[in-house]
């Protein structure tokens, strides 16, 4: 199998894909809210994966859209913590506190690459006056993002059991079942605070990244991790969801007048007959 890396394009919408290979499957989408097709602006979620021949990396980011250009550090987190995940399987086993300590340390030094960036994005000239006294002092404070990413590695030589790792700051949805059971619970912290995030200008905020790291089977042989932004928030109350129901509510969310950016992204595995 070829590497397959994707992006999803912050500018337009992306229907329900699904992708299949033995012994699992993955499915993925992304619309921007209702304001942003209305004047065709970019959205400030961002998703992003990279799958090899035995793991699956990803990361989805949801821009505060409080902060300078939201939209910026979701991409600007997403690309650079993938590249991190890439790299972070490429190495031994780490304890706990190694891989946290390790991770947030990454996420700190990005900022000088970030806010490089961010000085090469001028302010329009045709912004003046007070509005343009408001960019400047946003920006100064920095672009801002929640983000959850992972990587899980499928039964093999280095694991076999497999490894789910998964890492995040914020409110991102993020759901496990094995087998039939949600096993959400078992994550560590607050998953739908909003204290925790990143931004450019001081790294992580909140406090260190959440970092949870576990084999991929355990008893069961079978299950799925699901992520989501906040505006697909309509999932909350889905005790199970399937590739039909991902669609419908898509379709449904979209359609909302006051619609939120959504982007989502679903992974199976079934190694009961290996």
């Amino acid at each position: 199998m070829r590497n397959t890396n994707i992006r999803l394009p912050q500018s337009a919408e992306t229907d329900v894909q699904q992708i299949t290979r033995p012994s699992r499957h993955y499915r993925y989408g992304y619309s921007r809210s209702s304001d942003c097709r209305r004047w065709s602006e970019p959205g400030q979620d961002y998703l992003t994966l990279a799958e090899r021949e035995s793991s699956l990396s990803f990361v989805l980011c949801d821009g505060v859209s409080q902060s300078y250009e939201g939209g910026f550090a979701a991409r600007f987190v997403g690309d650079r913590l993938l590249d991190w995940l890439l790299l972070f399987g490429e190495t031994a086993a780490l304890p706990l506190g190694d891989g946290q300590r390790l991770l947030n340390q990454f996420m700190k030094e990005l900022t000088k690459e970030a806010n490089q960036c961010l000085q090469e994005q001028a302010i329009s000239p045709s912004i003046q006056g007070l509005l343009r006294e408001a960019l400047s002092l946003k920006k100064e404070q920095g672009s801002a993002t929640m983000y959850c990413g992972g990587r899980i590695d499928y039964p093999g030589t280095q694991h076999p059991n497999g490894r789910l790792l998964l890492v995040w700051q914020g409110d991102i949805r993020c759901r496990i079942w094995r087998d039939r059971n949600e096993t959400t619970a078992e994550l560590p912290g607050d998953l739908l605070s909003v204290r925790g995030q990143w931004n450019s200008a001081a790294g992580p905020v909140g406090g260190m990244p959440f970092w949870y790291c576990t084999e991929l089977l355990q008893k069961q042989r079978k299950g799925e991790l699901l992520l989501y932004s906040d505006g697909f928030q309509a999932l909350d109350r889905y005790p199970r969801v399937t590739g039909e129901l991902l669609s419908e509510l898509l379709a449904s969310e979209t359609e909302h007048p006051s619609s939120d950016d959504i982007s989502f992204l679903q992974v199976t595995w079934d190694f009961t007959s290996s």
